[in-house]
Formats: structure tokens, sequence, C-alpha cells
């Protein structure tokens, strides 16, 4: 079974809460039976946003339905965003007089500033996973031991713990692929023997320098 390793080569401070073991005994909650009686079944995955199971860490995560005969996980990360806000043609900000009960400036009512109408901020989509020839599938998202298992475990997907990694166990091919935004700039992509890679530029604004992510998907030794 080939195993495959796809890193989201972006560091970020994260901060995490935790509940204390002996503060969950004492008031006699099963931990283990209440995430295990949670776990996600679903044998329909054709419409993306009704259908998609999510699994991630807090931080990366990924966005799994299926097109066509294939299986398709959508990556994302917390921080990869297109965070431009062009404001240059906006009128000024509005400036309440609240004393004397008057106002000026700002848009004219019932009408949006230019800026509202651009796609952009949002978050950005840092790549897609195919598994093609897997569709129509059965999927169960198990909470406690997260990790997504795919017709029974022929396939397995997992987000590793505090780590930009996600594991695939498959014995089918995957393949990396960058998302085409026709507003952005084309994605850099390539492969060399067991790994394939995809790089994008996010671009600035005059507030915000813009950034940039790679996506790399690495395929380990066949094993039994």
């Amino acid at each position: 079974m080939n195993i495959y390793r796809v890193l989201l080569l972006i560091l970020t401070s994260t901060m995490f809460c935790f509940c204390k073991t002996n503060e969950v005994e004492q008031i006699g909650i099963n931990l283990e039976e209440m995430l295990d009686k949670s776990a996600i079944t679903q044998s329909v995955h054709s419409n993306s946003i009704q259908n998609s199971v999510f699994i991630g860490n807090g931080d990366i995560n990924g966005m799994l339905f299926s097109e066509g005969f294939d299986l398709i996980i959508n990556l994302s990360k917390n921080d990869v965003w297109d965070a431009r806000l062009i404001t240059q043609n906006d009128p000024p900000l509005m400036k309440i007089d609240i004393a004397n009960q008057k106002y000026q400036g700002g848009a004219k009512e019932h009408d949006t500033p230019p800026s509202w109408k651009n796609p952009y901020p949002c978050p950005r989509i840092c790549g897609k996973l195919i598994i093609k020839g897997i569709a129509p599938f059965n999927s169960k998202l198990d909470i406690r031991k997260a990790h997504g298992a795919i017709n029974n475990n022929e396939i397995d997907v997992r987000v590793l713990a505090q780590k930009n990694v996600m594991l695939i166990h498959s014995e089918k091919n995957v393949d990396l692929k960058a998302a085409f935004i026709e507003y952005l700039p084309k994605a850099k992509s390539g492969s060399e023997e067991n790994i394939q890679w995809i790089t994008q530029d996010l671009p600035a604004d005059k507030d915000w320098k813009g950034m940039s992510f790679s996506v790399a998907l690495a395929c380990g030794e066949n094993k039994s």
C-alpha cells in the first residue's frame, strides 16, 4: 500500500486549550465512548457543498468529496488568504456628528463601496488531491481517532496533530493539482521522482505585502 504525505509549507504559531483528564473523570464522562458514537458515515459525496467530509487538525484542513468518478480533497490552511483590500475607489469613510445628528461621506444609501464587489479578501484553497476511479464511495469520519476511512479503510486519510502534514494510505495513485483562480497568478508546479509540488503567489496591495505558499505530495514505499 502506498503511503502519501502532503506537506503545507507554512509555519504559524498556534494556541491550544486542554481539559484536564481528572476533571473529565470526576464528572463521569466516557469521552472515548461518546466520540465513537459521534462517527459520521456517508454514502453520497457528489455535491461538494452539501455532502463533503471535512477533516483537519484545527490549522490545515481537507474537504473531501466526489467529482465524476474521482475522489477530490481540497486542501486549505487557516492563514492562507488573499488579503487584498482595494479601497482607492471607495468614497471617504462616513463621519458622524452625534451631537448635531448629522453625517457626511460614506457610500450612498443602498449602495456598496467598489471594494465590496471584489472576490477578496478571502481564504484561498491551497491545492487539490485527486484519486481517480474511486467514486462513488462510502466514508466514515472517526472523530476519536481523527481520520477518514474510505470504503472500509481501502483509503485512509488523516491530518497529523500539530503538524502541517496530511497522511494518506492508498493502493491507488494520488495526484496533486493546483486550483485555478482566474484573478490570481498561475501556480508553479512540478515533480521529481516520488514528489509532486505546487507553489502559489498571492498578490499584495498597499497595506499587505502578499504571501506565497507551497504544497508537496510525497509517496513512500509500498507496504502491505
